[in-house]
């Protein structure tokens, strides 16, 4: 049962698709229409499949919650842009050290960049990192530093650090 709703779930939102695209676009028939992609999810679906689903709605932006090459690599010569997230359990180690968050831009940014995928942003938020200290709120800069690896790696202007 809870399957048979997942896939009425995505067949809704691929069938309303068209309907936005119709409304708003970018004036070269792709919609005016992003993804939110993530991969906590019951019933997956396998990235080249959502990717052939996306591109035939002509679906021009994604947000991928994580980086995992598994669901970036099919987006790869697609023209679909490409928002990566750093995952949530990453900020602080990368807002702490500059050679993980290095590591990371090489292995998620660079490295799919290369192989052909349109990245545009990299979402770094710095609210995931408040803590409370005496009554005051302190914020770790996670997009601060990935920002700088994303400058030494050569991966700026064409890929920006944002924190939304």
């Amino acid at each position: 049962m809870a399957a048979a709703a997942a896939a009425v779930g995505v067949v809704a939102v691929l069938l309303l698709l068209p309907l936005a695209a119709s409304a708003y676009g970018d004036g070269l028939g792709r919609a005016a229409v992003g993804v939110n992609w993530g991969t906590m999810t019951s019933h997956p679906i396998l990235p080249c499949e959502a990717v052939r689903m996306l591109a035939a709605n002509g679906v021009a932006r994604v947000k991928m919650f994580d980086a995992d090459p598994w669901t970036a690599a099919p987006l790869a010569h697609t023209g679909i842009q490409v928002m990566l997230a750093v995952p949530n359990d990453q900020l602080a180690r990368l807002a702490g050290d500059p050679r993980r968050a290095y590591r990371w831009a090489e292995q998620n940014v660079s490295a799919y960049l290369e192989a052909g995928v349109d990245v545009r942003y990299v979402r770094a938020p710095t609210a995931a990192l408040a803590r409370s200290t005496g009554g005051v709120l302190w914020f770790a800069s996670a997009a601060g530093a990935v920002s700088r690896v994303l400058l030494v790696c050569g991966c700026m202007p064409s890929v920006r650090c944002c924190v939304r």
